[in-house]
């Protein structure tokens, strides 16, 4: 169940991410397991399948360094308390998790590191989760997106069940792609940071998210750039348009 492929900043190495778990490094015509994410979280989930699981991966831009890797994957409902819920009226089918993992040793196989939790989200379906994060490889070190991370999140699967409330708007994290800065601490959490120049950073709207760089999506489940500095997103759509 393949989807993800990336390599790391330095050494250029390849990595394929499995939705069931683990996430591999290529190295010729061998994949060994470079981390397996079922056996740091005790609460983690592939099922039902349809997109649960080992969602995304990350490595930041300086890993050779800090030696930090970010990842999302699903737990089940009620695992802890979400940064983001909707009405207790409307059912949870599970939790979406971003994490931080810090190794002291970046070159060591397999991965050795500790986590720590940045959000979770709760989301109606196991359809359309958070199935993207990544960092803008363009950005160098100096530049404002250096070290931002993308995160694309999906409706969860709620406009095909009718709830499109939490969907509409800033004002939800849900249908969106979130920036934020995982070395600040001013979300309202406290365990990341929301840059300045995100569009509702200082919106005179006391609902909007500054979590929120776009929103509209149904599924952003990838996110790239161009050479000339566009951003890009795929968005999964319903029925008739993707």
């Amino acid at each position: 169940r393949i989807t993800k492929f990336l390599s790391r900043p330095d050494t250029k190495e390849f990595f394929v991410l499995d939705l069931r778990g683990k996430l591999y490094r290529l190295t010729g015509k061998k994949a060994e397991v470079f981390f397996d994410i079922s056996q740091h979280m005790p609460n983690f989930i592939n099922a039902p399948g349809h997109a649960t699981g080992f969602g995304s991966f990350a490595f930041h831009p300086d890993y050779a360094v800090n030696g930090l890797l970010y990842t999302t994957h699903t737990e089940k409902a009620g695992s802890a308390p979400a940064d983001f819920a909707y009405d207790d009226t409307l059912n949870v089918k599970l939790q979406w998790v971003l994490s931080e993992w810090k190794t002291e040793t970046p070159n060591a196989f397999p991965f050795n590191g500790k986590s720590r939790e940045l959000l979770r989200v709760n989301m109606v379906g196991q359809s359309h989760g958070v199935q993207e994060i990544t960092f803008n490889p363009l950005a160098k070190r100096g530049d404002e997106d250096y070290g931002l991370l993308y995160v694309g999140i999906g409706d969860g699967g709620s406009a095909e069940r009718g709830i499109i409330h939490i969907n509409i708007g800033p004002e939800n994290i849900w249908s969106s792609i979130i920036r934020i800065d995982p070395s600040g601490r001013d979300s309202k959490n406290g365990k990341y940071g929301i840059p300045k120049s995100n569009p509702f950073a200082n919106s005179k709207n006391p609902k909007a998210l500054g979590e929120v760089y776009a929103y509209g999506f149904r599924n952003p489940h990838k996110i790239t750039w161009t050479k000339s500095g566009h951003m890009l997103s795929s968005n999964i759509g319903q029925h008739m348009i993707e």
